[in-house]
């Protein structure tokens, strides 16, 4: 393939991705020797030695690209100085980077402001950095490039940070936002306004743009329409984003590739109509697409995606016939030149993608359908052909597979196109002629009672969608591999079955590498804010959620991290459920975990507590049939390498008000781990636990690491070597106790902390258990401070070895030997 844009725009995104998954060095080398083997054996072939070197050169590029942007320490000057100075009031003065809409009744809102004036605890500073704003009761609209002040303290965590889940802390630290600052109504103060700048009135259009819609279009699909047009989705009903999701229908409330897409194919042909000479049709094609563009907000996904038409079109002007991989190169090319950060952003992905297979497979399934009435033909190309390369990626971010996603999306997306029309006259004549927008705006009921109707029909039907994990990236290679391998044209009858086998056998192969066969044994802190979510995979492969999250009318932690997570991670099953107790920063995201995953079993305390939400768990488990166990201390479960202990409660204690200290407490214990989960234990229930047996080397700290918990005798008792934290500061005060973490500290363990160090991952290696944060893989913090020598050691039996296997036989729990199987015994002694 003599292209070599696309060459480049391959090595260039691979030394980005390389780079961003820490591969990039250890890659490098490897490269080098293939790519020289490449030159020596094609030394005579001179455009494949020229395509071996330039994507050679391109990784490099891309490598050092991303460093480049990744050098120095984590964050900007004013998050590290929020880090350093956690309780400091600042006054900052900065201007907006981005808003949203605010229509009337609106109670919250946010907009990134770029710092340059910061005034910490009374001193001016030279700080400088990106601040997300939370702004409760907003008293008007901001606009990019208006100068504001506003004063608070800053808070350097901005959403969940999880291993192998993308959350909107991603999205922001992407884009240089690493802190974050809450005020209330008046508390944003509006210094000055650019008024020659593009990005402040095309703001202002967008949000005209809204409050006319919201007086000239039905309120029962303003939210619709906000969100398919300039991509407000806040109004929109949870249950109507899940109909979207279940039916392969979300795309559309992306204002990004897919709309782009469906404007340039329906321009493209009225004004093919319309105009023979290439130039005069492609200059109003792409005036149209870039109008179109302004109309919707000119939101940055919109303007990506008209981008690459814009490129895709140039072509038009030379008199030369447009090359779609070519334009895409280019285009992927600027944009990663740009920000590197937007390869592993899912909307960057699904835009990118969604024109890509637009332009590459709108043209080949127009020729396979060769039969059927000429406008019907036009129509279905291009609705299947945008859903091809972004469905492994949307999979990937929504954990749906979609089976009846190419009939529905047969009928929707060409009521979108109407719907988009019927959006974009209803905003001009808004501006224009607002009595006859008013009937453009009740035109788009019907449309728009259409399009939810499909999506709430196709969601309901069974067996139309099916919820699956997330494929691994061999298994989206096998299956880009072979959408790419039946797009290229095969000239001869034996090269078309080749290519027919080939393809056949890569999309066969898509299944058998969906998942990993042999996961590893780890154990999993999830970042949930100040409540517990912990995921223990064993090495049989069994797994176990503890606690499931909070749940409030705010946010539902199941549905949020939890679910996501599992299914992130190759859990379609989950078989065992942990209730620690029944409070509701345990229980509450447990709800939608059995509401939407296969259960083996739900375990329990000992009694019946009487609260309502265990009660409703009970409920639901009976109602999806669903086992329910109680345990209490002395209880275990056994399997092949690992044991489980129920260590507290004991039955028969006494149920009040109180129900921390009634936590199931369970130690798990397999070759080279022993970790204790305590739940919210307190003094009094650690001080039953300390008088046992309670040691391990890993344990979750009790209640958050509040100074309920956490005594001098159960750290003495447990003496566990590495403590890990799950907390959140809110707005009752810190998340954990200094004294409680200074206390782990001085006893020599190493603390790591969700609330610092996101999500947290304990696995297994030779030379002992390996702990990895989110944020800190991420570079979004750093580490924790390696563990003091301790002050007070523990005995260790006179026996012990210094091989690895014999260090953890003498770790384990003192009863451990007497249930151990005469198989394990054998292996032990191998």
């Amino acid at each position: 393939m003599n292209r070599p844009w696309v060459w480049a725009a391959v090595g260039l995104a691979a030394g980005v991705f390389g780079a961003t998954e820490g591969l990039a060095f250890s890659l490098l080398l490897p490269s080098i020797v293939v790519c020289l083997l490449a030159l020596f054996a094609l030394r005579k072939r001179l455009p494949y030695v020229l395509h071996a070197a330039l994507v050679l050169a391109a990784f490099g590029v891309g490598v050092v690209l991303y460093q480049a942007r990744h050098a120095g320490p984590p964050g900007d000057s004013l998050s590290r100085h929020a880090a350093a100075s956690p309780m400091t009031r600042y006054t900052i003065e900065g201007r907006v980077r981005a808003a949203g809409i605010i229509l009337p009744g609106a109670d919250y809102t946010t907009f990134v402001l770029d710092a340059d004036r910061v005034v910490a605890g009374g001193d001016a500073t030279d700080l400088r950095g990106g601040v997300l704003v939370r702004w409760t009761a907003p008293d008007g609209p901001l606009y990019p490039g208006e100068r504001v002040r506003v004063q608070g303290a800053l808070g350097r965590v901005l959403a969940p940070v999880n291993h192998g889940i993308r959350d909107m802390e991603d999205y922001y630290r992407a884009r240089g936002v690493h802190t974050d600052l809450r005020v209330a109504g008046d508390g944003v103060v509006r210094l000055s306004a650019p008024r020659w700048s593009v990005r402040y009135w095309v703001a202002r259009l967008r949000q005209g743009e809204g409050a006319r819609l919201a007086r000239a279009v039905p309120e029962e699909v303003l939210p619709f329409v906000l969100a398919v047009w300039l991509g407000e989705r806040s109004r929109l009903a949870e249950a109507e984003r899940d109909a979207y999701v279940a039916s392969g229908t979300a795309h559309i409330l992306a204002v990004s590739g897919v709309h782009m897409g469906i404007v340039y194919i329906s321009v493209y042909f009225v004004v093919g109509a319309l105009l023979r000479r290439r130039r005069p049709r492609a200059v109003l094609t792409l005036g149209l697409v870039v109008l179109f563009a302004a109309l919707a907000g000119a939101r940055p996904s919109t303007l990506r995606a008209a981008f690459m038409i814009s490129l895709y079109l140039a072509a038009e002007f030379f008199d030369r016939e447009p090359d779609a991989p070519t334009a895409l190169s280019l285009a992927g090319i600027v944009l990663l030149l740009v920000n590197p950060n937007d390869l592993l952003d899912p909307g960057f992905q699904l835009s990118f993608a969604s024109v890509a297979s637009l332009l590459l497979f709108s043209p080949r399934i127009l020729e396979w359908i060769n039969r059927g009435p000429w406008p019907l033909r036009n129509a279905a190309a291009p609705t299947l052909a945008v859903q091809l390369l972004p469905l492994p990626i949307a999979m990937r971010s929504f954990h749906v597979l979609p089976i009846a996603a190419p009939p529905a999306n047969l009928l929707v997306v060409p009521l979108l196109s109407i719907a988009l029309w019927l959006c974009a006259m209803t905003t001009l004549a808004a501006f224009l002629m607002p009595s006859a927008a008013v009937l453009f705006g009740h035109a788009l009921l019907p449309v728009v009672a259409m399009i939810r109707g499909v999506a709430h029909l196709v969601a309901s039907t069974p067996y139309a969608h099916r919820l699956v994990t997330s494929p691994t990236a061999f298994a989206v290679a096998l299956y880009w591999g072979a959408l790419l391998l039946s797009w290229i044209p095969a000239a001869t009858t034996v090269g078309r079955k080749r290519k027919r086998f080939a393809t056949a056998a890569l999309f066969l192969g898509v299944p058998l590498a969906w998942a990993p066969w042999s996961p590893p044994a780890s154990i999993d802190v999830l970042d949930v804010g100040r409540s517990d979510a912990l995921f223990v995979r064993t090495p049989e492969n069994t797994t176990f959620l503890i606690d499931g999250g909070d749940r409030s009318e705010y946010i539902d932690m199941g549905k949020r991290v939890v679910v996501p997570f599992l299914l992130a991670h190759h859990a379609r099953r989950v078989d065992y459920v942990v209730v620690t107790h029944p409070d509701r920063d345990h229980i509450g995201g447990l709800f939608h975990v059995i509401e939407r995953l296969p259960v083996g079993e739900v375990l329990l305390g000992p009694d019946p507590t009487g609260r309502a939400l265990e009660m409703e768990l009970i409920a639901l488990c009976e109602r999806r049939n669903v086992p329910v166990r109680r345990l209490q201390r002395g209880d275990r479960l056994e399997f092949r390498e690992t044991v489980v202990e129920v260590l507290h409660p004991p039955p028969g204690r006494p149920v009040d008000d109180k129900v921390n200290d009634n936590s199931l407490v369970l130690r798990f214990a397999w070759p080279g781990v022993t970790a204790l989960f305590t739940g919210d234990i307190e003094a009094p229930g650690e001080q039953l636990l300390a008088a046992a047996d309670c040691r391990a080397d890993i344990m979750k700290a009790p209640h958050h690491g509040s100074k309920t918990s956490s005594t001098p005798q159960f750290i003495a008792a447990a003496a566990p070597s590495i403590v890990l934290v799950s907390t959140r500061d809110t707005a009752r005060g810190p998340g954990a106790d200094n004294a409680v973490i200074e206390r782990y500290l001085a006893a020599g363990a190493q603390v790591w902390r969700t609330d610092r160090h996101g999500g947290l991952r304990v696995r297994q290696t030779p030379s002992g258990p390996h702990i990895d944060g989110a944020r800190v893989l991420r570079g979004y913090a750093p580490g924790p401070p390696p563990p003091r020598p301790r002050t007070r050691t523990r005995s260790r039996p006179h026996s012990q070895s210094t091989t690895p296997r014999t260090r953890w036989r003498a770790r384990r729990p003192a009863r451990y030997d007497a249930y151990v199987t005469p198989a394990r015994e054998e292996h032990d002694n191998d």
